[in-house]
């Protein structure tokens, strides 16, 4: 979600509003399949995907604990393996680049 301003002509005069615009966002289908191997309802979970992008490993965890009752131990293996592939990835990517 953002705010956008936008201008309307009302009476004839030029009159700005502030605005808010709703952006979807779509869901990276590589993430979606890490995520249902550990757990089915991490994969359409909106939080999980934000939490994960936004690096935010101990929300991450938390949010795994409290909301998809994952024991402790598990969730914090589910999520230091969740980045350590992020990492891989980018490492990888990186490489091929130069």
């Amino acid at each position: 979600m953002k705010l956008s301003w936008k201008q309307f002509r009302v009476f004839g005069k030029l009159v700005t509003f502030p605005a808010i615009v709703i952006l979807v966002q779509q869901l990276d289908a590589d993430q979606v399949e890490q995520f249902r191997q550990y757990k089915a309802g991490m994969s359409e979970c909106p939080k999980c995907h934000k939490l994960f992008d936004g690096r935010a490993g101990l929300s991450f965890i938390m949010h795994l604990q409290d909301v998809h009752h994952v024991e402790s131990g598990a969730s914090m293996d589910i999520v230091s393996e969740l980045y350590r592939k992020l990492l891989h990835r980018n490492e990888t990517a990186r490489a091929a680049v130069v």
